[in-house]
């Protein structure tokens, strides 16, 4: 299937045929003795392992030079990997050398010669990387894969205004992601439409969002600032408790553990990023001052209160539930 797909240039997801496929495997619950919730999480698991087997098949007519910037670091080493199963030729320039793709010493020699430019760089830097790209007049597809935009949110508009084909790019998962089917990936545009339609290309089997970049840094800071916020916070209150973690866990409930859980992978991760994502959001501010509130009231609240507010984020989350 993967191969009719790539020759006859098909699209790798069809969404309508996966949901004919989960209804046949939910169908046969009764004749298995396997409820239908579990035998629906089993169908998705195996169409996204298929589909992510057919995207790793070349499609040549489609494949481009590609080069990461900041292609030896974790992300940027993901986006290698991930363009090169897509069958792209993939390009690096990085201070640290890559023996499994070529190294690019002259940047702006090398952007002159590629198709997709990323930038995969700390946020403090990337506007200079963009500007210092433009001055060679390349025609590449240029973007980055920052969490945060606002330091050069106006400098990426200013070029797409010029004519530069320029957007932004935000995958919502790390490197240590297995593949890109149902992962989240935001494309922003800063101007030039063509961009963003061309980016969406390189994504194909991700949920694609898209949004203007000027919206993306209010809806991160609650996405990324409060979530990571929140599990800090968790972690250094238990740490300020003087109790040893293994004595929690011996006594740890279902929420206690999922909590734990998903805080421990936080205090694991990448530190710095984790730090720039608290310090650079402007609109983390906003997201504080509604926390704080949320703190003081449900110390004040009488039962009436409490209740009346446990019934209001009920009916908030009933969509999802």
């Amino acid at each position: 299937m993967g191969m009719i797909k790539a020759s006859h240039m098909l699209p790798l997801r069809v969404p309508k045929v996966e949901e004919v496929v989960i209804e046949r495997y939910a169908s046969k619950a009764e004749e298995v003795g396997i409820s239908e919730e579990a035998l629906s999480e089993i169908a998705k698991i195996l169409i996204k392992e298929s589909v992510e087997i057919q995207a790793k098949i070349p499609r040549p007519s489609v494949s481009k030079d590609i080069l990461v910037i900041g292609g030896a670091g974790n992300m940027g080493r993901w986006m290698c990997d991930y363009f090169f199963s897509r069958g792209h030729d993939v390009h690096i320039f990085d201070i640290k050398k890559d023996e499994k793709y070529h190294n690019e010493v002259n940047l702006r020699e090398a952007a002159r010669k590629v198709d997709v430019i990323v930038i995969s760089s700390p946020i403090e830097v990337i506007a200079e990387i963009a500007s210092d790209i433009i001055s060679c007049e390349t025609k590449a597809l240029i973007f980055d894969i920052a969490s945060i935009k606002s330091p050069f949110l106006e400098i990426f508009q200013n070029m797409a205004e010029c004519g530069v084909n320029i957007c932004s790019v935000h995958p919502m998962f790390g490197s240590g992601a297995n593949g890109i089917i149902d992962r989240n990936v935001i494309l922003c545009d800063c101007g030039n439409t063509s961009a963003v339609a061309e980016a969406e290309k390189l994504f194909e089997g991700a949920n694609i969002t898209k949004m203007d970049v000027a919206e993306h840094d209010e809806l991160i800071s609650y996405v990324l600032g409060l979530s990571h916020a929140l599990n800090i916070v968790f972690n250094a209150t238990l740490l300020k408790s003087g109790i040893p973690f293994d004595v929690f866990s011996s006594v740890s409930s279902t929420t206690f553990k999922k909590q734990s859980e998903l805080s421990i992978d936080v205090a694991h991760d990448n530190a710095d990023l984790y730090y720039t994502i608290q310090k650079k959001n402007p609109f983390n501010a906003h997201f504080f001052a509604h926390l704080k509130d949320s703190i003081k009231e449900l110390r004040e609240f009488d039962r009436g209160a409490f209740l009346h507010s446990m019934s209001e984020t009920k009916k908030y989350f009933s969509p999802n539930k």
